[in-house]
């Protein structure tokens, strides 16, 4: 139990450190003028494609099967672009592999700890070093490659603008009758 709760905590924190090696803007300035395609999802809801083809410190501009449609800043809650880095999907199967590697080897040792003595062959600590300095890296190596290709093969987003929120916390008190409490919004 305790390791589980290790591995997930370790888990949250690369997840964590990856998605916040983005960066979003939350303002219109330098915005990509002539992206190929650009997906803007008002405060109202829904979602709008098209090329982005002006913007202003208030406003912005979409051609929109070749007619111009214009939105204000407060309108407007993200912007997507299309496409997003090959790095990101090997740097999470890199992750993953690695992680992997270290279980398998956390799984011979477990088995070398529970052997009998006569029967603990290939369970010098020598043996575990070596294993766990190969399957790391080589789990690592695998995971990287197989992010890679399956990121290459996927087209993705990448937001690009974000409008600021209002001074809202993450977290909210909650408090009834019968419970008391805090709740914590996570976004990714």
């Amino acid at each position: 139990m305790r390791a589980d709760f290790g591995i997930f905590v370790l888990c949250g924190v690369l997840a964590g450190n990856a998605a916040s090696a983005q960066t979003v803007r939350s303002d219109f300035e330098k915005l990509p003028v002539n992206e190929p395609i650009v997906f803007v999802v008002p405060a109202q809801g829904g979602e709008v494609k098209g090329r982005l083809i002006a913007f202003d410190p208030e406003s912005l501009a979409l051609s929109i099967d070749g007619r111009r449609v214009e939105f204000q800043r407060d309108e407007v809650r993200r912007i997507y672009r299309l496409g997003d880095p090959y790095e990101d999907g090997g740097r999470l199967g890199g992750i993953i592999g690695g992680i992997v590697g270290a279980a398998l080897v956390g799984a011979h040792v477990g088995a070398c700890n529970s052997a009998p003595e006569r029967s603990r062959e290939g369970c010098s600590p020598l043996t575990k070093t070596a294993l766990f300095a190969i399957a790391v890296p080589l789990g690592f190596a695998l995971g990287s490659g197989f992010g890679l290709i399956i990121d290459y093969e996927h087209t993705g987003r990448t937001l690009i603008y974000e409008r600021p929120r209002s001074g809202s916390s993450p977290f909210a008190a909650s408090r009834t009758p019968a419970r008391t409490g805090v709740a914590l919004t996570i976004r990714w």
